[in-house]
């Protein structure tokens, strides 16, 4: 028995629930704005798969360079280590040598300093969708909050309405 006054409870709250929505709601409409987000997220699926692709490529492709710079850099760094041993310490070998060992240290910081650009760029862009995603939330609560005003306004203005009505009627 608690049971069954539980539901029909239940059942005349959405049922003013129902009451209290729109009849007029044009469902073409919503149907439409529905189909026009499932095309925009397709869209979006579709350009987030084209650079999920690009970076591949582009990371194959730093690779393939990459190798082929160790590579060559290996055979200098013997041709050149070679010779200036087959030259009996010729001071130019010698100085060549060097310079070729300063050429790769200073490579190997200018290939840091990119890759650190590219860790603060991405945490930049990771930072930067965060702030989106807080401001999203926050004017989201604040529209929340400014609904919730407007429906205790609404409120308090049908309240007011039917005293001056009631005051109306027993002044009449």
């Amino acid at each position: 028995a608690h049971e069954v006054r539980d539901k029909d409870e239940r059942a005349k709250l959405l049922q003013d629930e129902l009451e209290k929505m729109p009849k007029n709601v044009n469902r073409n409409l919503y149907t439409y704005r529905i189909m026009d987000i499932i095309n925009s997220i397709a869209k979006q699926k579709a350009e987030i798969d084209k650079i999920i692709q690009d970076v591949r490529q582009v990371q194959k492709d730093i690779n393939s360079i990459g190798e082929r710079l160790q590579r060559a850099e290996v055979l200098a760094d013997e041709k050149i280590f070679v010779k200036a041993n087959q030259a009996k310490k010729d001071p130019a070998m010698v100085q060549s040598y060097r310079y070729l060992s300063d050429l790769r240290a200073k490579f190997d910081d200018l290939i840091d300093v990119v890759s650190g650009i590219g860790r603060k760029e991405s945490e930049a862009r990771d930072l930067e969708g965060k702030t989106a995603q807080l401001l999203e939330r926050v004017s989201k609560n604040n529209i929340e909050r400014i609904l919730e005003d407007l429906g205790q306004v609404q409120a308090e203005n049908q309240t007011l309405v039917a005293q001056l009505r009631a005051r109306k009627n027993a002044s009449a």
